[in-house]
């Protein structure tokens, strides 16, 4: 009798390790899949911030210049502007619009499944980074490395 309940309370106990180690197993391809997901949402987001950083230097640098010749020297009339600061005014609009196109891209796709994980938003972030960049490099604006 001793062994009958022994050999139930041994396979009781056998099936919930398995289930345990079913669970676990589960458990560590979903850390993997997010420690993968945030490395590479990190790798991007450094990437994006360098660039981002890079043409905000390039914008500040045009808005000072366009605040001492409005504000220090009160030249507000395009025909009074050299043709290099008409140059200058043009690039400084032509940035803001990069710069918008980099503020509303998000990096990260949300997925549509409450179990799947999100989705790093490469091939846009990397669209506006090249589009930044290519822009730069034109007008004679970069700093290579971005």
């Amino acid at each position: 009798m001793g062994g009958i309940i022994f050999n139930i309370a041994g396979s009781s106990l056998a099936g919930k390790v398995d289930e345990a180690r079913r669970q676990m197993l589960k458990a560590e391809r979903q850390i993997n899949q997010i420690c993968t997901y945030l490395g590479k949402l990190k790798t991007l987001a450094t990437r994006y911030r360098g660039c981002l950083d890079g043409v905000y230097g390039v914008y500040k640098n045009h808005m000072d210049m366009f605040a001492r010749i409005v504000y220090d020297e009160g030249r507000t009339d395009w025909y009074e502007y050299t043709a290099s600061e008409q140059l200058s005014l043009e690039n400084l609009a032509l940035i803001v619009g990069i710069l918008y196109g980099m503020c509303k891209t998000n990096l990260v796709i949300e997925s549509e499944g409450e179990d799947s994980i999100n989705q790093v938003n490469t091939d846009e972030a990397r669209r506006q980074v090249d589009t930044a960049n290519a822009f730069l490099r034109e007008r004679g604006l970069s700093n290579e490395g971005f």
